[in-house]
């Protein structure tokens, strides 16, 4: 986690670190959009930012993760909360296109495992 903290260059949310400690990435259902999460393994995070080239087409933007099917999750850095959760679509992205997910990541770990609006409750 210490070579992720500094080569992002800004201060990660806890939470998030925290999550990476225990688990360092997954992926599983979301009740909301984008429905999907795909949560990146530290060793990773900072070459698929380099990879998808956020800092040019979403600056502001950290990615941390996807939905497996074309959309970034990333923390908005430009937001006094830098730990709310959006997501992005991979191709087209730029600022604007964001879409809120959660409030912060505590919140987005909660929705972590449950079931989306279109499965069925039995």
């Amino acid at each position: 986690m210490t070579e992720l903290s500094q080569s992002a260059g800004f201060t990660l949310p806890e939470s998030y670190l925290e999550f990476l400690r225990l688990c360092n990435g997954g992926y599983g259902e979301l009740p909301v959009d984008p429905l999907w999460f795909v949560i990146w393994p530290a060793e990773k995070v900072i070459e698929a930012n380099r990879d998808l080239q956020v800092a040019i087409y979403a600056s502001g933007f950290f990615g941390f993760g996807g939905n497996g099917g074309g959309e970034m999750l990333a923390f908005d850095l430009t937001k006094p909360v830098s730990s709310a959760v959006f997501s992005l679509p991979m191709i087209g992205m730029e600022r604007g296109t964001e879409i809120l997910v959660a409030p912060d990541f505590e919140t987005f770990v909660s929705y972590l495992g449950m079931p989306g609006p279109d499965d069925d409750e039995d």
